[in-house]
C-alpha cells in the first residue's frame, strides 16, 4: 500500500547521486568546494542553465550537499567563493609568482 513510485513523483527524484557511500569517509572533515559541485550541476542541466532556470541545478546540488551529509554521514567543510581554502594553496602561491613575475616585467622589460 502507498504510493507507486513517489520518490520519482518529486522534484529532482529521479535523480541518481554516485555511490560516495561506500567511501566511509565519516571520521574526518571532508572539504567540499561549493562553486565546483554548482558548476558540475550547472554542467549536468546546462540548456535550462543558459536559458536562465538556475532550479534544476540548485535543487541537484542541495541534493548532492545533503546526500553527503545524511546518508554518507560526512562531515563537510563547504568552502565558499573568497574564504581561504587550504586544499587551494597552491594556487595563491602561484598567482602571487606570476604576479611578481608580471611587475618585474614592468620594471625591467625585455
Amino acid at each position: 500500500m502507498g504510493i507507486v513510485d513517489l520518490l520519482l513523483r518529486l522534484p529532482g527524484g529521479a535523480v541518481y547521486l554516485q555511490d560516495f557511500y561506500e567511501l566511509r569517509m565519516t571520521d574526518k572533515e571532508v572539504p567540499i568546494d561549493a562553486a565546483g559541485l554548482l558548476w558540475a550541476c550547472a554542467y549536468k542541466h546546462a540548456k535550462d542553465y543558459l536559458e536562465g532556470n538556475h532550479l534544476p541545478a540548485l535543487i541537484e546540488w542541495t541534493q548532492a550537499l545533503n546526500y553527503f551529509r545524511s546518508i554518507c554521514q560526512w562531515k563537510m567543510r563547504l568552502y565558499l567563493d573568497g574564504m581561504d581554502n587550504p586544499h587551494k594553496e597552491y594556487r595563491t602561491k602561484e598567482g602571487a609568482y606570476e604576479e611578481k613575475m608580471r611587475h618585474q616585467e614592468i620594471i625591467m622589460p625585455k
